[in-house]
């Protein structure tokens, strides 16, 4: 039923979400740089055949994640020559493997439908210097490997169950090579708290009483608490990103749930008018992003 819906309004949709670019263009909104890409390779693969084209064509970058990109490749080392992916939105490692074929870039995923379409979009466009691997975080602290530069977007508030956040993070910042950097960002509210939902939406999540969890928001102590300090190191940057106006992402995320394509086509819109950089998380009036860098020093 959704991909009928979708092909028959896909002329509307393509036009509003065209209309929404070139608003966003005009207000000098942030990752236009990637939605590009997204638009690009999503022609591609429509070409190709491949239906998950037309999503990329209407949405090529999700809601917050217009900042969030930017803000991972500002941290990203000059040349790196070893990369992880732990789990992110697979726009972001696509964009760097293709930007730089002389970087290997591993992605690691437990969801294994995720995993495979990236790995087809990959091969599709013939972007050979990208890894795909089923496999969770956990993972990571069993192996030998070191990255020069490992990122993980929007990805830790979900870890729930026989592993936490706190765990995650050590791992990968202990798979970093001497002078790596980790990438992280995570959902950031006026205060911490945990949401469930009656869908189990990415499979590895636990229950409890019959709802499932989905995620944590933070404030900033949360922030330090279970990042920061199991890390052991104060970030090298810090930066937050979010709504103007209280409340508004949460109607945003309601319109998004009842409506789909319908509400999300309109993302570059919003993200340029309704979006901002803070320069605290004490100046945030609502709900937003915080994107955090780590550096490893000789010796740790």
């Amino acid at each position: 039923m959704r991909t009928r819906v979708l092909v028959s309004a896909y002329p509307y949709l393509l036009a509003r979400a065209g209309l929404a670019a070139l608003h966003f263009r005009r207000r000098g909104g942030p990752g236009g740089v990637f939605a590009d890409f997204g638009r690009s390779i999503g022609a591609r693969l429509l070409i190709r055949g491949y239906g998950i084209g037309v999503e990329l064509l209407l949405q090529p970058v999700e809601s917050l994640r217009y900042f969030e990109f930017p803000f991972a490749l500002s941290c990203c080392p000059d040349a790196p020559q070893r990369c992880l992916d732990v789990s992110s939105p697979r726009l972001f490692s696509l964009y760097v493997a293709h930007q730089y074929p002389g970087t290997a870039v591993r992605m690691i995923n437990p969801d294994e439908g995720d995993i495979a379409t990236t790995a087809t979009i990959a091969r599709t466009l013939r972007i050979g210097n990208l890894q795909c691997d089923v496999s969770g975080v956990d993972a990571v602290a069993a192996g030998r490997a070191r990255y020069d530069c490992i990122w993980s977007i929007s990805v830790v508030e979900h870890i729930a169950g026989a592993y936490e956040d706190r765990e995650a993070v050590r791992w990968m910042y202990d798979a970093l090579a001497e002078g790596g950097r980790l990438i992280l960002t995570v959902p950031v509210d006026r205060t911490f708290r945990e949401e469930y939902r009656d869908t189990r939406y990415y499979g590895t999540q636990p229950a409890v009483d019959g709802r499932y969890f989905f995620q944590r928001l933070y404030d900033r102590a949360g922030i330090w608490e279970r990042i920061v300090g199991p890390i052991g190191r104060e970030p090298a940057v810090v930066t937050w990103f979010g709504e103007r106006t209280p409340g508004h992402f949460a109607a945003y995320e309601r319109r998004w749930m009842r409506r789909d394509f319908f509400a999300t086509v309109d993302d570059p819109r919003d993200i340029a008018d309704h979006y901002t950089t803070f320069p605290s998380w004490e100046s945030m009036p609502g709900q937003g992003v915080c994107g955090l860098m780590f550096e490893k020093r000789s010796g740790e």
